[in-house]
């Protein structure tokens, strides 16, 4: 879906290397596609989003997905993907999948989270992918607690003093969003989200 939908996304790019590049966002269904470890399983923020549409996963949905990427790839000279709004990466298949399609598709560019474990097999396949191609590949790992490595997300409150890190402005502003900051896939810092599901 276009960007457009999500006031925290928004529609386009505005900063960077990325900038005029429209932005759309892809929603799975959260916990059927999530680590069960997930520090937010009870807190998801989908929680409060009832009326997101979420795709169900599988065969038919990657087919629909590819055909959809080729489309943009040949409308845009670039176009960024929002991974996950709600959802993961729920199979090593789906991570080869977008590992793919970054070669395939030279316009897509994505930016997003997991709450796989970095370790884990899942972790392990997109911790690779990304640091291979962290220009066009931005995913961030989601942690409860702060670790030595960057380009990672804490959840936390907002005591930065003992993190190499930056709070997401758009927690902090409603004149910032996404297409107008860029700090995740700009900066090597790590960023923290203030916890923003509920039960």
């Amino acid at each position: 879906m276009s960007g457009q939908n999500n006031r925290k996304t928004g529609s386009k790019i505005e900063v960077g290397k990325w900038a005029g590049y429209p932005i759309f966002t892809l929603t799975l269904e959260e916990r059927v596609t999530c680590p069960e470890g997930c520090y937010h399983w009870y807190t998801c923020m989908g929680n409060g989003m009832p009326f997101s549409r979420r795709h169900v996963h599988g065969d038919d949905f990657e087919r629909v997905l590819e055909e959809e990427l080729a489309r943009h790839d040949k409308k845009y000279s670039g176009f960024v993907v929002r991974l996950h709004i709600l959802g993961d990466f729920y199979s090593l298949h789906y991570v080869a999948l977008w590992g793919y399609w970054i070669k395939r598709f030279s316009s897509l560019h994505v930016f997003g989270y997991t709450a796989h474990d970095r370790y884990s097999p899942i972790g392990s396949a997109v911790y690779s992918l990304r640091e291979r191609e962290w220009d066009r590949f931005a995913i961030r790992f989601s942690k409860r607690v702060p670790e030595d490595f960057n380009r990672e997300v804490v959840s936390g409150d907002s005591k930065l003093s003992y993190l190499d890190a930056v709070e997401c402005p758009a927690q902090l502003s409603d004149n910032k969003f996404c297409g107008n900051c860029g700090i995740c896939w700009r900066s090597d810092k790590n960023v923290v989200f203030k916890t923003h599901g509920r039960i």
